[in-house]
């Protein structure tokens, strides 16, 4: 097996004597989705805001392709490859689909201040290819028809398909999305697992966070479970279904 795409050793974070992660090692290998799980407070999003820059860690490495990133700043982690969405959706509500999803292509754009000032013809060139690659995204997670509404007007579900097309702008080899099921209806499950899954064929790795287990179980290639900032179990599905500490962590020890 060659090098993981993405490894973390001993990753730790604390704050005020709290150790929200605590000494984590994890390896994901290159295609495949890999699920985060745990119980409320067990430490998932501050492990991903570690992987991606928000966070710098107070022990332990980060390695992205087989490069020590754990120092570099979030904007840097995107230039590299790794996107990610938000718990909470963070989108320019009053700006158009389209705009919201050109935000995360903007970090790939070659053109310099100068450039968009004077609005020369490389720029507007590569402008347009760029709203061209966005409107292919935006028809990839099911918003064609919708460039031109503003964010706050599409429903929830909508607004969530909205920041993987962007986080998929910032053209991601990982993509990290956080808990991207909630809030949803039964209803839209299965098209949201069918994005993964497309994202998947193409060529791009997934790790998620997620508390539908119905998801979890169905996409995932291995699951890791967090409690209390520790990493209790790692396993496949079907591995991670039948532990014992898993169903502790999430049922309580019986006396």
């Amino acid at each position: 097996m060659g090098t993981p795409l993405l490894k973390t050793q001993s990753l730790s974070i604390s704050f005020g004597g709290v150790h929200a992660v605590d000494k984590v090692d994890m390896e994901v290998e290159k295609g495949q989705v890999f699920a985060i799980i745990g119980p409320n407070g067990a430490g998932k999003t501050t492990f991903f805001n570690l992987v991606s820059g928000y966070y710098f860690p107070t022990g332990g490495t980060v390695t992205f392709k087989g490069e020590d990133i754990t120092r570099l700043k979030a904007y840097e982690r995107t230039r590299r490859g790794i996107g990610r969405t938000f718990q909470n959706i963070m989108l320019f509500r009053e700006l158009s689909v389209l705009d919201n999803a050109m935000v995360g292509l903007h970090s790939r754009l070659k053109s310099n201040l100068i450039g968009a000032f004077l609005r020369t013809r490389a720029t507007r060139e590569e402008e347009e290819r760029g709203r061209e690659e966005v409107r292919e995204l935006l028809h990839f997670v099911g918003l064609d028809g919708h460039e031109d509404n503003l964010a706050k007007n599409l429903p929830y579900g909508m607004q969530k398909r909205l920041e993987i097309a962007r986080a998929l702008a910032t053209r991601p080899e990982l993509l990290l999305l956080d808990e991207p099921a909630a809030g949803l209806p039964t209803q839209e499950l299965s098209s949201l697992v069918e994005i993964i899954q497309k994202i998947r064929d193409r060529g791009i790795t997934v790790i998620l966070i997620e508390h539908k287990m119905d998801v979890v179980m169905s996409i995932s290639d291995r699951i890791m479970v967090l409690n209390f900032g520790e990493k209790i179990a790692e396993g496949t599905p079907e591995e991670v279904r039948h532990n014992q500490a898993v169903i502790e962590a999430y049922l309580g020890k019986e006396e």
